[in-house]
């Protein structure tokens, strides 16, 4: 089992504040397709394979931290990791630089536009129910925003951070992520986020808000072949 919820966020997610997404069983859950493209196992070699007849043809789905086996019922599409950032309380937290407002379901076409364009796949008709997201607006043009996404007791995940390019270079998502940070931290929930390991820009952002790495978090994306 993992040693604690951060080594594996999104079993325990499903076992808790996010339950009521969740469907599987026992010895694998994930989020509903239009909710997030996420299962997990609860324990490294854990089996898969009741999921499979919940997924599409087209579909795939990513499973991070303890990673199940890769049985015949299933073709490996992806084999990654991911670096795992925490914020202590004592981080020192960027300015507000522009406007921004909280987003609701009506913002949901522009949400989804916006992270397509910036970080296809991840974000999903319905994953604007999984937390609050924050925005930026350039007259009616969502150009940036960061938002809630796993949610432990005591722990909140900080993802969809994006800006639209041509207005990178601002500050916007250090800033955004800085407002969901601090508005967790006043409710005592600790803020972590993911980042790929090369992505140095990104990362050097979240440093510059007093985030750490704290590990690295295998991360494989899995389709299931047509067995059902």
């Amino acid at each position: 089992m993992a040693n604690t919820p951060l080594d594996n966020p999104i079993w325990v997610s499903l076992q808790t504040e996010h339950a009521r997404f969740a469907s599987g069983s026992d010895t694998a859950k994930r989020y509903p397709r239009s909710v997030a493209p996420f299962a997990a196992v609860p324990a490294s070699d854990g089996s898969a394979d009741v999921l499979a007849t919940t997924m599409a043809d087209d579909e795939s789905i990513y499973f991070l931290g303890p990673l199940p086996t890769v049985s015949g019922r299933w073709s490996l599409e992806l084999e990654a990791s991911v670096v795992q950032m925490t914020c202590p309380p004592s981080a020192s937290l960027a300015p507000l630089l522009a406007d921004y407002r909280e987003l609701t379901e009506a913002d949901n076409a522009a949400m989804l536009e916006l992270t397509t364009l910036v970080f296809p796949g991840y974000f999903r008709d319905r994953t604007f129910l999984m937390g609050r997201y924050l925005g930026i607006f350039a007259d009616d043009l969502l150009v940036a925003m960061a938002g809630e996404r796993m949610r432990l007791s005591g722990h909140c995940e900080i993802s969809a951070v994006c800006t639209r390019p041509g207005f990178t270079g601002r500050g916007y998502a250090g800033m955004l992520v800085s407002l969901v940070a601090k508005s967790l931290m006043a409710q005592d929930i600790a803020p972590f986020l993911h980042v790929s390991p090369e992505n140095h820009r990104a990362r050097a952002v979240y440093r510059s808000l007093g985030f750490v790495d704290r590990c690295e978090l295998p991360l494989i994306r899995l389709r299931a072949t047509r067995w059902h």
